[in-house]
């Protein structure tokens, strides 16, 4: 099977090769290699078949037939969903090199939506992203509005959006977020905390957005940080941060590292409201510097044996305490409009991206004390201001 899937891909490659040199061969055979196209196609290819096995039932498995992957580099959109005879789904080249790849998986989920809508409503009256393709929508996980104009789900979530212009908290959020990304210990970990603050103050939160939690398609899901090969145990303790305290759900996903040859990693998924998911994004790059950071400050006494296994009870010492501060955070009159208790909505959205999930049991891993408690000593720092003023320089989202 692995090998038909192989041979598929190189012919469609071999068709789009033929047809770049067509257009005067530019953009896509000086950006990439035959053979990187082949490894993104099957990639691709791959987000196609999950979504496929884990949302229709397997009676109907045979009926969908695989389409004919390619990429584009003349679109103007970033998918396109071509029915019939040619069953062909094109994505734009600079989507898969340029862009993070859940931006490329929202647009796969949304093209496969359009397959799936001609397949199973074939006389469906209806235009092309009316309701029948928003319940297909609903069924993939996928964002139903991902056409068009639409841009990349990295830019809508991580660029400043000029409407907020309007409203002085989110404004004030928005800087605080940017400063939350600083070089200075100190300044980022307090707009950190001081951007939940206001969010709770002044019902930015989820459980204060109407709209919100009346409609499943205001949410989003991302990835944070870099992927990793093997996974260690603080990763997990930093994870449950992020899901306890800043309304997202998070799942650990396999992405591709690298196209030459493909390879894949774990990456943390994180799934919520835009707002959401991107101070979540934001804390998670945060306390992975701030403990890198912290681990070099340590006395060497500390660090000279055990190595790989002492920097883990370290970390799991800084995130647990970080997770105690949170807490304690969270008991505070005003942050009560942001303490989660129930998200039905977001936990809706979540069961149905990924109905089949199971949760796995681990064994407890010795852990060294000495370490630990010094981690948990450098995590308390992290103390919770009472405010923090802006000093008005607010850097861009994306530097």
């Amino acid at each position: 099977m692995k090998n038909r899937n192989t041979m598929y891909s190189i012919m469609v490659l071999w068709d789009f090769s033929e047809k770049m040199m067509d257009n005067g061969g530019k953009n896509m055979s000086r950006l990439v290699s035959l053979y990187e196209t082949e490894q993104i196609l099957l990639a691709i290819g791959d987000v196609w078949q999950r979504a496929v096995h884990e949302h229709v039932p397997k009676k109907s498995w045979h009926l969908v037939s695989k389409p004919t992957f390619a990429l584009n580099d003349d679109m103007n959109v970033l998918g396109r969903w071509t029915g019939g005879m040619r069953r062909l789904m094109e994505i734009k080249t600079q989507l898969v090199l340029e862009h993070p790849w859940y931006a490329v998986v929202d647009v796969v989920l949304h093209e496969t939506a359009h397959q799936l809508v001609e397949l199973f409503a074939p006389y469906c009256d209806e235009p092309p992203h009316g309701d029948r393709f928003k319940w297909f929508c609903s069924l993939l996980g996928a964002n139903p509005t991902a056409s068009g104009d639409y841009p990349p789900l990295d830019m809508q979530i991580f660029t400043e959006d000029e409407s907020e212009s309007s409203s002085p908290i989110a404004l004030r959020i928005r800087k605080l977020m940017a400063l939350s990304k600083s070089s200075n210990e100190n300044e980022a970990k307090m707009a950190l905390m001081k951007a939940r603050e206001l969010m709770a103050k002044h019902g930015m939160g989820y459980m204060e957005r109407p709209e919100i939690s009346k409609n499943t398609e205001n949410f989003v899901t991302i990835t944070a940080g870099k992927p990793f090969e093997r996974m260690s145990l603080e990763y997990y303790y930093l994870a449950n941060i992020l899901k306890d305290f800043y309304n997202v759900n998070v799942i650990w996903v396999s992405v591709p590292t690298s196209f030459n040859p493909l390879t894949w990693g774990r990456v943390l998924e994180i799934s919520g409201t835009p707002l959401d998911v991107r101070i979540a994004s934001y804390t998670y790059d945060f306390l992975i510097n701030y403990v890198a950071m912290a681990w070099e400050n340590l006395p060497f006494s500390l660090k000279q044996t055990g190595g790989v296994r002492r920097r883990r009870d370290f970390s799991i010492g800084v995130y647990s305490a970080f997770h105690e501060a949170l807490a304690a955070q969270n008991q505070r009159p005003e942050m009560k409009a942001l303490v989660k208790v129930e998200h039905p909505e977001l936990d809706a959205y979540y069961a149905k991206r990924y109905p089949r999930i199971r949760n796995i049991r681990s064994n407890a891993t010795k852990v060294d004390q000495d370490v630990l408690e010094a981690g948990e000593k450098i995590g308390r720092k992290l103390r919770v201001p009472r405010g923090i003023e802006n000093n008005g320089n607010g850097r861009k989202m994306l530097e």
